[in-house]
């Protein structure tokens, strides 16, 4: 599994980044600044944990990343309607996620005999301004920039 995690982070997704690049300013000059990779909802990850809970961890993960990008290509869709190659781009990865999470849970039903998994809600954004959208989308990729290298390790 490192290597088809490594591979993942090396095609990767990081860039979807691009387009926070060429949003303007603030985006253009400040980037590192307004896209902090700190999330309060993220969940946590613990790489020296069991087998077992790292992948039910991992599979919380993958289950926030899969729902922010869903937001994400809904807010882009009104925000960008003609930006058909970002809502290419957002769909295939929300579409890779779904493709994790269905093989994570199949592993963790066949090895563990887990029957069903809990999984935490994505804040609400749709009262969030467009600046404050921007930003949380780019704070999301930053953080699956981070925590991507570290679940290839952990794997």
């Amino acid at each position: 599994m490192a290597s088809r995690g490594r591979a993942c982070a090396a095609a990767g997704y990081w860039p979807l980044a691009a387009p926070y690049h060429s949003q303007g300013e603030p985006f253009a000059s400040m980037v590192d600044v307004l896209c902090n990779h700190d999330l309060m909802d993220f969940p946590s990850f613990h790489a020296d944990g069991k087998r077992k809970n790292k992948l039910v961890e991992l599979y919380h993960i993958f289950s926030y990343l899969g729902s922010s990008l869903g937001n994400i290509l809904q807010y882009q869709r009104t925000l960008n309607p003609s930006d058909q190659n970002l809502h290419s781009k957002l769909s295939s990865s929300v579409g890779t996620m779904r493709g994790i999470l269905s093989n994570v849970f199949c592993h963790l039903c066949n090895k563990y005999h887990v029957g069903h998994m809990d999984v935490a809600p994505v804040s609400d954004t749709s009262a969030m301004s467009t600046f404050e959208n921007k930003r949380l989308g780019c704070r999301l990729l930053g953080k699956y920039k981070q925590v991507i290298t570290e679940l290839a390790q952990a794997f």
